[in-house]
This record gives structure tokens, sequence and C-alpha cells, in this order.
């Protein structure tokens, strides 16, 4: 029964190095563990499979936990859009109060976030948004 959790605890690894899903690591953990408890302590299977599920169930609590954490918190917020923070160069005004910036290798249309500025030709600007496929750009 020993050997039947380090198994257990190799192969949900191997499932976690695959999948990338971090709650298989918690599992391994707890099969892992598992696996010296029943050594140890020479546990019944019935026991072991317990411990087992007690362990798997408080890791993947905590984990869940530390997931929600997280996410609320805004200073842990990382943006998914690539283009945020990149540099554009602005090229051309256009009449509708918008801008051509160069960006990535050609021109995009983009609009300033504060509307009392104006920029000139040459200004060099960051993206902070996206408005459809707009650009919304904060002068530099």
């Amino acid at each position: 029964m020993i050997w039947f959790w380090f198994a257990l605890a190799i192969i949900t690894l191997i499932f976690e190095l695959a999948t990338g899903i971090f709650y298989f690591l918690v599992l391994s953990i707890a099969f892992f563990i598992t696996g010296f408890y029943t050594y140890f302590f020479e546990a019944s299977p019935a026991l072991s499979t317990t411990f087992a599920s007690l362990l798997a169930l408080i890791g993947l609590v905590i984990v869940a936990t530390i997931n929600k954490k997280k996410k609320k918190d805004p200073k842990n917020y990382t943006p998914q859009d690539l283009d945020i923070g990149q540099l554009v160069v602005i090229e051309e005004h256009l009449p509708n109060g918008l801008y051509y910036v160069h960006y990535r290798g050609t021109l995009w249309e983009a609009a300033l976030d504060d509307n009392t500025k104006i920029a000139a030709v040459g200004d060099k600007a960051s993206i902070i948004g996206k408005d459809a496929n707009t650009l919304i750009i904060q002068l530099t």
C-alpha cells in the first residue's frame, strides 16, 4: 500500500507538469505525505485514504483561498493586454480629435486620455487602454 501512494504522487505530478494545473501539485504533495504517513505509522488502507483525503482537501482549500485573494487584490493585477504601457509616436493630427500614431510598424488611430491637451507630431505617448481598434494614449 505504501508504494501505491508514491506512485499516485508521481502520476499526479506528471499530470501537473503536463497540464500546468496547480491543483494537481497539491494532490501530489498530499499523496507523497500520505506515503510517508503510511510507512512510518503502518496505517491501514482506510486510515491512509482518509488521511490523503483530508490533506488534499486542506491543500485545495488553501490554494483556492490564495487564488481568490489574488483576484481581489488590485496590486496583484497584471494586465493581460500586452499593448498597455507600450510607447507610440504621434504621426498626424486628425480633424475629429484623434491622432495617427506609429505602433508595431503601422499607423493606428489613437485618442488622448485628456481631451484638454493637444499633441504635436513627433510627441511620444504611452498606451493606457483601447476602445475597439482605437488606442487610448497618454503623453509622456
